[in-house]
């Protein structure tokens, strides 16, 4: 797997449904997270070259210029 984003509206939500599921998933699959490459618990980040917030989703400003 090479890219992934999970978010929930409440870090409770959040904690149970990563833990719950997610890695449980990955252990059913065998599937191994890249310790240089996860974040957890991040307000805002690039992802995909688009920006990702707790406000929503907005263009990367660096791809922007370009065009």
């Amino acid at each position: 797997m090479d890219d992934m984003i999970a978010k929930s509206m409440l870090d409770v939500e959040h904690s149970q449904d990563f833990y719950g599921r997610r890695l449980r998933f990955f252990g059913t699959y065998n599937i191994k997270l890249n310790p240089k490459k996860y974040m957890f618990a991040v307000r805002s980040g690039k992802f995909l070259s688009i920006i990702i917030s707790n406000r929503g989703i907005k263009a990367n400003p660096d791809k922007v210029k370009a065009v």
